[in-house]
């Protein structure tokens, strides 16, 4: 392998940053981006050509990268354990909970319907007026008020990437059990009301997960 040595790189404003070159011609050794690739064993950084530059144990691409003591501009992240290759930018806003600001509010309107042995979440996301998303869920367990909760709590959750916030309004759970959930990252806003004043969508969809007895989810649009 090529010799490689760190070089800092300054500015007018004073910041700067440190990158890889060659030895030899000075020539930036991620001229042409990187490649970082994690898997339950580890990860390997390289160039764009396949070039090993760094490896290790870690198994968080974001805490491996952030690791570096050198900068990579076009950074590519593949990641084996997630099953995503997506540029470093946004593997960090889908990925990233608790390090970026979370500026983008997505709202969900949800009804929770019970009988003897089961459970059936109907949750419907809604932007700019229009449903862009459905989910008919169906659990055969008859889940208490508070496990109800902490599933829907967790279903959303689960649907949010890190520059996400979520506003959460329906029927059929109380919003005094949240304080049983981990919400380390302030992600969401659960509110309760009345089944008459609930999203008929989200009502249709659970009253369908009880007579169908099978999960049924459908996305009108790409919500990240």
């Amino acid at each position: 392998m090529k010799c490689i040595i760190k070089m800092h790189e300054h500015s007018t404003y004073g910041a700067g940053k440190t990158v890889l070159v060659d030895a030899e011609t000075y020539e930036p050794i991620f001229k042409h981006g990187g490649v970082i690739t994690v898997t339950s064993e580890g990860y390997r950084l390289t160039t764009k050509a396949g070039e090993v530059i760094r490896e290790g144990t870690e198994t968080d691409a974001i805490q491996a990268v952030k690791a570096l003591d050198f900068y990579i501009e076009n950074l590519m992240v593949v990641d084996e354990v997630k099953e995503v290759e997506l540029p470093y930018s946004d593997y960090l806003r889908k990925y990233g909970h608790g390090l970026i600001q979370r500026n983008n509010t997505r709202r969900f309107r949800y009804v929770t319907l019970t009988e003897d042995d089961a459970t059936a979440f109907g949750i419907v996301e809604r932007k700019e007026n229009e449903t862009i998303a459905f989910y008919s869920i169906y659990e055969p367990t008859k889940l208490t008020n508070r496990e109800r909760t902490l599933y829907l709590l967790d279903y959303i959750n689960d649907l949010l990437n890190a520059e996400d916030f979520a506003f959460i309004n329906g029927h059929g759970v109380s919003t005094s059990h949240i304080k049983h959930w981990k919400n380390d990252r302030q992600a969401l806003r659960l509110y309760a009301t009345s089944i008459d004043k609930a999203n008929k969508e989200a009502l249709a969809l659970a009253e369908d997960a009880l007579q169908r007895k099978t999960t049924i989810i459908e996305k009108m649009e790409d919500t990240k």
